[in-house]
């Protein structure tokens, strides 16, 4: 369908101006009953049959069959998760719960997403002492405030809140209110987030707190927060989703939440052919349709929470809509689409349906284009009709295109200095933006990029994202490189050089993957400590003590630990 054509589409079913980012129109302004093409009694409800709900699905083309319209599904659905909610979810510290804190979701069993991010090297010189386990029974019950969600909210994104746990702990002890984090310096900000990646979070917090003290204390030294979303998003580093999650949480504002756990939800309970990356879905549209969600309630923020929840647990990816514990398993129409094949126990009913009368679901603004039909060949595709429920809810969302990471090939030089019994590493601090802005790393040098050839042009046009190959780096190549690195560090005389390992380390990021080939070797004579490169980054010799003190990254932690292998691997 043309784009104009969709466009005139999205016109005729809402009020263009409800969907500018940070609107705070009502459903009932934004789903104008008069203005979707689709009659209401043609809406599918939780009493439409399956085989109603696949045709319904396959013609629809507008925002409204996706849309919560029926007020009494709409209480179900909110008594449903706040039920199950209360009863059943995660106790967390910034939840106000007293400890043992479980940010798991092991105990779901088969239904929680399986697939593990990496995790990060516990480093040899690492006291057990410095992070507090998630178990320690002996720490106080923080207090729910604006400023401790804030914190987790920041901390949560892009990173799993079983991880979470013992860092938003360990802050909320050293910097226990916003003005302890105002005051903070870079450096001890930075050391309680090393560890936890995209460090650019704990910068814009930092900032956020002092925007915070300097706009929002009041004469008598206390904080009057900000309860509007569009006030908390003018804080640095706040946008739509955290400031939604605050002030639904702290202020029972009833707005929606919409994170990528959220969209799955979604997704699958009213049918949504689209991947929750699209900014069609997770920065625009769902926005909406999930208002009606968190209104007339007395919950907004537990509502939320529930959802967040549960696409965490049991509406995982790995999730089957089947388990007895889903508390919204009744509402799927992702398993409810698929209920025709397998009542009958036959596969025509999918099958003929895409022949009876031509989809018009291409017209929906928010499903992809064509994305109903792929999604029914994926169900057709499916041999065994007992697991096609489970397909069917699998299949919702769609999978989001892939893409290839950027390949790059560091020489890092590991160059240590024995003052006295302690040994003590060079390193060097990073420029202040882009990756690991302004963080301690060894001194390293690129041998090759894959964004500097051809290579990546030719890996985006496969079906099946694959991250390039690096050539062979020829050891001359090594050896020149590391040449250039000891004269631009200016050193001196650097003895004992080996290469660790028999190949090279890897190191993975959201979007770059480091491949690096690792050596070592022992200066004789430290340099000054107001030294720096010739680019005037600082470089600092460091013991282990003070790259606590500093923080460091897991990539640092990664080369230490290999570095701390080799020297076991020689003395054996």
């Amino acid at each position: 369908m043309p784009p104009s054509s969709r466009k005139r589409t999205v016109q005729a079913v809402l009020l263009s101006s409800s969907f500018v980012k940070g609107s705070s129109a009502s459903a009932d302004d934004v789903l104008p009953t008069k203005a979707v093409s689709l009659s209401s009694s043609s809406i599918p409800s939780h009493k439409t049959n399956g085989t109603e709900l696949f045709q319904a699905w396959r013609a629809h083309d507008s925002l409204q069959f996706h849309a919560f319209t029926d007020p009494s599904e709409i209480q179900r659905i909110q008594h449903q998760l706040l039920t199950w909610y209360h009863a059943h979810r995660r106790k967390l510290p910034w939840r106000g719960d007293p400890p043992p804190w479980n940010g798991s979701t092991s105990n779901f069993g088969n239904c929680g997403n399986k697939k593990q991010k990496q995790t990060s090297l516990k480093s040899f010189f690492k006291n057990p002492d410095d992070m507090t386990g998630n178990d320690d029974t002996s720490l106080p019950t923080f207090p729910v405030t604006p400023y401790g969600v804030w914190v987790s909210e920041i901390m949560l994104q892009q990173t799993r809140v079983e991880a979470v746990i013992p860092y938003w702990v360990k802050w909320m002890q050293s910097f226990s209110t916003v003005q302890a984090l105002a005051t903070a310096t870079p450096e001890q900000v930075n050391a309680h987030w090393a560890g936890l990646g995209f460090y650019r979070r704990a910068r814009m917090l930092h900032a956020g707190a002092q925007h915070v003290v300097t706009h929002y204390t009041t004469k008598d030294g206390t904080v009057q927060w900000p309860t509007t979303v569009a006030a908390w998003q003018q804080l640095p580093g706040v946008g739509r989703y955290t400031a939604s999650a605050i002030c639904s949480i702290c202020f029972q504002v009833a707005v929606p939440v919409v994170d990528g756990n959220v969209c799955r939800v979604f997704s699958r309970l009213r049918g949504v052919a689209q991947h929750v990356k699209a900014p069609v879905f997770k920065d625009q549209y769902a926005w909406t349709l999930l208002q009606p969600l968190v209104e007339h309630t007395d919950e907004p923020g537990n509502i939320n929470q529930a959802l967040m929840e549960l696409g965490a647990t049991y509406c995982a990816p790995a999730g089957t809509g089947l388990e007895e514990g889903d508390p919204l398993k009744e509402f799927y129409y992702s398993t409810r689409l698929v209920e025709p094949a397998i009542v009958s126990n036959d596969l025509s009913p999918i099958l003929v349906s895409s022949t009876m009368a031509p989809t018009t679901a291409a017209s929906c603004p928010l499903c992809a284009e064509d994305g109903v039909e792929q999604v029914i060949q994926q169900w057709r595709e499916c041999a065994i009709i007992p697991n096609l429920r489970v397909y069917g809810h699998q299949y919702l969302p769609m999978a989001p295109p892939q893409s290839a990471k950027r390949v790059q090939v560091w020489q890092v030089a590991a160059l240590s200095h024995s003052a006295g019994k302690e040994k003590r590493w060079l390193l060097v601090q990073r420029p202040p933006t882009g990756l690991l802005a302004g963080q301690w790393e060894f001194p390293c040098i690129c041998l090759w990029d894959s964004a500097d050839t051809k290579v990546d042009k030719k890996f985006k046009t496969l079906k099946k994202a694959v991250d390039p190959e690096p050539p062979t780096i020829p050891l001359t190549k090594k050896r020149a490189a590391w040449k250039k690195l000891l004269i631009e560090l200016s050193v001196g005389t650097v003895s004992s050089v080996q290469t660790v390992g028999v190949s090279s380390l890897e190191h993975v990021f959201s979007h770059v993957k480091h491949i690096l080939w690792l050596q070592t070797g022992q200066v004789d004579d430290a340099m000054d400590e107001a030294a720096s490169t010739p680019d005037g980054r600082a470089m600092q010799w460091m013991t282990a003590g003070d790259m606590q003190q500093v923080g460091i990254t897991s990539g640092v932690k990664k080369i230490l630990q290999a570095l701390k292998q080799h020297v076991e691997d020689r003395s054996t």
